[in-house]
C-alpha cells in the first residue's frame, strides 16, 4: 500500500503479464502444434515467434491505456520515455529466450507445463511485481536485485513514475544474460527439432 501504489502495481502487473503470456504461450507453441509441424516443413521456431509477437502486439495496446491512466493520475511524460524501446527490447529478448527453452522441452516432458505456471508464480511474488524492493530488508533485497525481471520492472517503474533514466550498467548485464538465453534456446529448439514430428501428440 501507501501513495502511488495503483500505479506501481498496474506497471508491475502490465510488464509481468507480458513477460508471462510471452513464455507461457510461447513455451506451448510447439507442443501444441505437433500435427501441423508432422504435415508442413517449417521451421519450429516459428511457432513460438508468432506467439510472443502476438502477445507482444495485445501487450503495446494494454500499454497505452495504461499510460492514458498514468497520465490521468498525475505521472506525465517525461523525456525518459526515450529509453522504452531499449528497456521493452531488453524484456522481450529475455521473455523470448526463457521461451524458446520452455518451448524446447515442453514437447519432450508436456505436463512440465504444469510446473512451469507454478514456477511462475514463485517468481512474480519474488520479483518485486506487487511491493517495492525497497521495503524489503537489506540482505533479502540485494538478492532479489538479482533477479533480471526485478531489474526490468524497476527501470520502467523509474520512466514512468519517477522520470529516471534506468541503471545502465544492471540493464546492461540483464541485456547479457538475455542474449545468451535467448541464443541458448533457439539452439535447443532447432537441435531438437527432428524429434518433433516423431512425438505423439
Amino acid at each position: 500500500g501507501g501513495p502511488g501504489y495503483l500505479p506501481f502495481l498496474l506497471v508491475g502487473l502490465t510488464l509481468w503479464q507480458w513477460m508471462k503470456s510471452c513464455i507461457t504461450h510461447g513455451g506451448h507453441a510447439i507442443w501444441t502444434n505437433l500435427g501441423l509441424i508432422r504435415q508442413a516443413r517449417l521451421p519450429v521456431l516459428i511457432f513460438p515467434f508468432v506467439q510472443m509477437l502476438a502477445d507482444t502486439i495485445k501487450f503495446l495496446c494494454i500499454f497505452v491505456l495504461l499510460l492514458a491512466i498514468l497520465w490521468m493520475v498525475g505521472y506525465p511524460p517525461n523525456i525518459q520515455y526515450l529509453a522504452l524501446p531499449l528497456v521493452f527490447a531488453i524484456t522481450l529478448l529475455f521473455s523470448a529466450g526463457v521461451g524458446f527453452v520452455v518451448a524446447a522441452v515442453v514437447p519432450l516432458i508436456p505436463d512440465l507445463r504444469f510446473v512451469i505456471e507454478q514456477i511462475l508464480t514463485v517468481v512474480m511474488f519474488l520479483s518485486g511485481v506487487v511491493f517495492a524492493l525497497d521495503a524489503v530488508p537489506s540482505p533479502l533485497r540485494e538478492i532479489i536485485a538479482l533477479n533480471p525481471v526485478a531489474t526490468l520492472l524497476d527501470a520502467t517503474r523509474g520512466i514512468l513514475m519517477h522520470g529516471q533514466w534506468p541503471n545502465w550498467i544492471g540493464l546492461g548485464k540483464v541485456a547479457a544474460i538475455s542474449a545468451a538465453i535467448c541464443v541458448a534456446g533457439m539452439a535447443i529448439v532447432l537441435r531438437l527439432a527432428p524429434r518433433y514430428p516423431k512425438l505423439a501428440v
